[in-house]
């Protein structure tokens, strides 16, 4: 994250600073969702876990967003299905409640091969999800989209990776904002605004 032209280094000090006053019962499930989502990204954790952590930070200081039924999918999404978290069903659920857990699955990478490899199959059905659970999971899929777009235009990602997801976020984005707009309309404007931002620079 950057503030102005200097970048600050993220640490768990540093995220939790911004949940300084939230109920004491909310802070206790985002500390245990943090170190739970630390844990469960597998021998890339490291670059996954900074990736969550990262979608998470934009929620709260570009969206203004502190919601825990936002905030702790955030942390959770993009998370693989063969990690512990998820090979106990209803573990989410049991241990945050029924919101968050149906979030987080909505969020985790789909099975490939149940799409048999078939890529844009596979996107129909994942953003068909994402729409139909509703504009708080739709606001966590524009935060990670954000950041993937700021990761891409960094020099991480390779010319025709970088075209095919522009395609996708042209493709997928308008429906997504559009849920969000029956929720928060600010927060729609918000979201088209910096996904705009961000494919200009890409």
């Amino acid at each position: 994250m950057k503030n102005g032209n200097l970048r600050i280094k993220e640490n768990r000090e540093t995220f939790f600073k911004r949940f300084a006053g939230i109920d004491s019962n909310d802070l206790f499930l985002l500390e245990f969702a943090y170190d739970m989502a630390k844990e469960a990204h597998g021998y890339m954790k490291q670059v996954r876990f900074e990736h969550v952590r990262s979608v998470a930070i934009i929620l709260v200081d570009e969206f203004g967003v502190k919601d825990i039924n936002i905030i702790i999918p955030a942390l959770f999404h993009d998370m693989p299905k063969n990690t512990f978290i998820w090979k106990v069903a209803g573990r989410i659920t049991h241990i945050f409640g029924k919101e968050i857990g149906e979030r987080s699955h909505v969020l985790a990478k789909p099975d490939k091969v149940k799409f048999r490899n078939d890529k844009e199959k596979m996107l129909r059905f994942y953003f068909n999800q994402i729409e139909l659970s509703g504009p708080k999971t739709c606001l966590i899929e524009v935060a990670d989209r954000i950041h993937n777009l700021r990761s891409m235009v960094s020099g991480r990602w390779d010319v025709d990776r970088m075209e095919i997801y522009c395609q996708e976020t042209n493709l997928y984005f308008p429906d997504v904002i559009t849920v969000i707009e029956g929720y928060e309309s600010h927060l729609a404007l918000l979201a088209k605004k910096k996904l705009d931002a961000e494919m200009k620079m890409a």
